[in-house]
């Protein structure tokens, strides 16, 4: 129902000076596409370092008593690059995440069983775990929607570092 703008493109002077600023973080196209084609083509690898182990050992005291221990050990870390570089974007990986992540996991059992008579048998057993991830996603300590004027957005606490994300784009199109 609108008039449709000449040659398809909006006016500078009516975008705001704060989309401007934020656009202006995203490279420009690199790809010559057709009509409703993307016209920009990233690429990069995600890096995974992963390190683990598990030991066991079991200990039969006597013909009654059996007693094991067990200790794992798990370690990733993963670097993986942004679409959009240092303006961020999804990643490259199907996790779409940009960023690094480090998690070190250890886990401990230990248990004993005993043989009371033939037909009766007592167990215990004793777990841990720890579970440590430390997340960073890409441009996380960054504040372009602050610096680019829009209240809100960056805020200082670090959930809320980084470039806004543009959600509810048909087709799962979008930018975050």
């Amino acid at each position: 129902t609108r008039t449709q703008y000449s040659g398809n493109r909006i006016p500078t002077s009516q975008l705001s000076p704060q989309g401007a600023a934020l656009l202006s973080l995203i490279p420009l196209p690199n790809l010559r596409a057709g009509p409703n084609q993307p016209n920009y083509v990233g690429s990069g690898s995600v890096a995974l370092l992963e390190n683990s182990f598990d030991t066991r050992a079991d200990y039969f005291a006597t013909d009654k008593l059996r007693i094991f221990g067990r200790y794992s050990m798990q370690r990733f870390n993963m670097t993986s690059p942004a679409l959009f570089g240092t303006a961020g974007g999804s990643g490259f990986d199907s996790s779409l995440f940009a960023g690094t992540s480090y998690s070190l996991n250890h886990s401990i059992a230990i248990g004993a069983d005993y043989t009371l008579s033939p037909t009766l048998l007592t167990d215990f057993r004793f777990g841990w775990f720890r579970y440590y991830v430390n997340v960073n996603p890409l441009g996380g300590d960054t504040t372009p929607a602050q610096t680019a004027g829009i209240p809100g957005l960056n805020t200082g606490a670090p959930q809320t570092g980084g470039m806004p994300q543009v959600a509810g784009l048909p087709n799962g199109v979008g930018y975050g």
